[in-house]
C-alpha cells in the first residue's frame, strides 16, 4: 500500500508544478499583450487626426482670398513706371462723377471722362512742374504712404476712389470706398482741383457722340 501511495503523491506534485509554470507563463505573456494593445491605441489617434487636418486645411484654402490678387494689386502691377500721380472715381447708382485722370513724370496728363462730368471722352494737357511739386508736397503732408491700401465695404452702391502715386520710384495705390480717413478725402478733392484747372484738349470723343 505504501508503495502505491508514493508514486501517486509524486505524480500529484509534478502535476501541481506543471500547472504553476503554465500560470506563470500566462502572467509573463500578459504584459506583452498590454504593450501591443497600448501601441495600437497610440497609433489610432494619428490615423483619425490626419483626415481632420486635411479637411481643415482644404477648408481654409478654399475660403481664403489670399490666392487671388485684389483689384488694388492688379492695378498696381499694371501701373506704368512713368506715372507720377493718378486719381480714378467709379460710378454709383446715382449721379456720381466717373473719370480717370493720370499725370506722367514728364508733365503729360490725360483725363478720361466716363459719366456725369463736363469733359466726356479722352483729353490731354501739360501740367507744370509747379503743380507737380504741390501734389508731392500735399501727399507728404498727409503721410500718404502710411495709409492702408484698402478702405472698403460690402455696400454695393458706393463709388470707389483710387489714388496712385509714384514718388522716387516707390509706388502706392489706395482704394478708398468706405470709412476712409478725412485726409484721403481732402487729398482726392485737391487732386480733382489740380486736374480741373488744366487746359484740356479733346483727343478722342466718347463713343456714339458723332464727333
Amino acid at each position: 500500500m505504501k508503495q502505491l501511495l508514493f508514486p501517486i503523491i509524486s505524480l500529484a506534485f509534478l502535476m501541481a508544478c506543471s500547472s504553476s509554470k503554465k500560470a506563470q507563463g500566462t502572467q509573463k505573456e500578459t504584459p506583452k499583450t498590454a504593450e501591443i494593445a497600448a501601441a495600437n491605441t497610440e497609433k489610432q489617434p494619428n490615423a483619425v487626426s490626419n483626415p481632420e487636418v486635411k479637411v481643415i486645411e482644404t477648408t481654409r484654402s478654399s475660403e481664403s482670398p489670399s490666392d487671388q490678387p485684389s483689384d488694388v494689386q492688379q492695378r498696381l502691377a499694371e501701373m506704368s513706371d512713368s506715372v507720377f500721380a493718378s486719381i480714378e472715381r467709379t460710378p454709383c447708382y446715382g449721379r456720381c462723377p466717373a473719370f480717370k485722370a493720370k499725370l506722367h513724370k514728364s508733365g503729360y496728363a490725360t483725363f478720361e471722362g466716363r459719366m456725369n462730368v463736363d469733359k466726356m471722352g479722352l483729353h490731354a494737357a501739360r501740367i507744370s512742374k509747379s503743380d507737380m511739386g504741390k501734389i508731392k508736397a500735399e501727399a507728404e503732408k498727409i503721410g500718404f504712404y502710411k495709409f492702408n491700401d484698402i478702405y472698403d465695404s460690402r455696400v454695393t452702391d458706393l463709388p470707389s476712389m483710387y489714388i496712385a502715386l509714384n514718388f522716387d520710384n516707390e509706388k502706392k495705390l489706395i482704394k478708398a470706398r468706405h470709412n476712409y480717413p478725412d485726409e484721403l478725402r481732402e487729398f482726392g478733392k485737391f487732386l480733382d482741383e489740380i486736374f480741373n484747372q488744366q487746359d484740356w484738349k479733346l483727343v478722342r470723343a466718347p463713343v456714339g457722340t458723332g464727333h
